[in-house]
């Protein structure tokens, strides 16, 4: 009887680091305005508007910057006709 308490007791001490840390990554990371897309740079031969970019990449700012999927943007901007080279770099403030 005393370990079925043990691992009850175990179960609910995991259970609770993990939504604890689950909590804490949302509001450090994910919930935190520091950390929402405040510039968005682009770097054109002016063939590309802007806006014809942001759109293709489904891209704007407010966003968080941890939930933007820098592969998935850039394979949107790589299937502009005009686009021959896309590299997508994410800065963290500061």
């Amino acid at each position: 009887m005393h370990t079925v308490w043990k691992m009850a007791l175990f179960v609910i001490l995991c259970a609770a680091g993990y939504l604890g840390a689950r909590e804490g990554a949302k509001r450090l990371f994910f919930e935190n305005p520091e950390y929402h897309v405040q510039t968005i740079e682009l770097q054109t031969d002016g063939t590309l508007q802007r806006e014809q970019v942001l759109k293709a990449a489904d891209l704007h700012e407010g966003a968080n910057i941890f939930s933007v999927n820098l592969a998935k943007v850039r394979d949107r901007i790589q299937q502009l006709p005009q686009a021959d080279e896309v590299e997508v770099i994410r800065k963290l403030p500061s």
